[in-house]
């Protein structure tokens, strides 16, 4: 009898081990549907350069990524489609949850060249753990040739004055009016500035004031007509332009983020 009563107590010992273990694999066990499927996309977009200037401009933008495992940071490498070497983007958090994509770089060559940008996220120097990719993207560049435009970089919302190209010509500025269409769908005056110069015809600069709504790269269109010689008498309409043309300049302006400070 008293084997008996050994051999129940035994039996019930095992039974209370065994019970946790069945319960853990239980709830480890998470059926698909109370999973939260979380969707990443990274979307490229295009951007316009001027030759032989260096821009930096926003390439792309990732949304849905939500936060990183441990110590992890973003990685972006980006190949510019110009036999060049690669270099590496920076990421801006947007107020929309969204992350901008920059990159920096200057084009020699007038043409169209596609970008091509792979994201990853890394751990910290020195552990072994692995490196994740996030995923990859294509973007476009336009690359134009430089006609005394510049390339500029400003902040979406913020208000800025800056000069917007240059020109030569034998005519008084007092007689030149300057028009600029920033690539947004607006325009406006511009001001034109004379330059000191040694050479035989004088030089001249041409500002402007605008605030970009939006992120994005633009191309700002500065036209320059002069009304000397006297306009010619005769039927007119909104659409005639002064009687010569003086300069077309177009310019780069590349609208970023706000940029975190260091």
């Amino acid at each position: 009898m008293r084997g008996s009563f050994v051999e129940a107590l035994e039996s019930r010992r095992l039974l209370s081990v065994a019970l946790p273990t069945s319960q853990l694999v239980s709830k480890s066990s998470t059926s698909p549907s109370s999973l939260t499927a979380t969707t990443t996309t990274l979307q490229g977009t295009t951007i316009n350069a001027e030759a032989t200037q260096s821009f930096r401009a926003v390439i792309g933008t990732i949304k849905g990524l939500g936060s990183l495992p441990g110590a992890y940071s973003l990685r972006g490498v980006i190949n510019w489609g110009d036999g060049s070497a690669t270099s590496a983007a920076q990421f801006v958090h947007q107020s929309d949850g969204s992350i901008a994509v920059l990159g920096t770089h200057t084009y020699s060559n007038v043409g169209t060249d596609t970008i091509k940008v792979t994201v990853s996220a890394v751990p910290p120097p020195g552990t072994a753990l692995p490196v994740r990719l996030i995923g990859t993207f294509q973007s476009k560049a336009n690359v134009i040739a430089s006609s005394g435009g510049v390339t500029l970089e400003e902040t979406a919302g913020v208000a800025f004055t800056a000069t917007v190209g240059f020109f030569s010509s034998n005519l008084s500025s007092l007689t030149m009016t300057a028009t600029i269409a920033w690539g947004d769908g607006t325009q406006s005056s511009g001001k034109i500035l004379a330059l000191p110069t040694a050479g035989l015809v004088p030089r001249f600069a041409v500002s402007g004031n605008h605030t970009y709504s939006k992120t994005g790269s633009y191309v700002a269109h500065v036209t320059v007509y002069s009304s000397t010689p006297p306009p010619i008498v005769g039927p007119t309409d909104a659409l005639t332009p002064p009687v010569i043309l003086v300069a077309q300049i177009d310019n780069v302006i590349d609208v970023l983020p706000p940029l975190p400070t260091a």
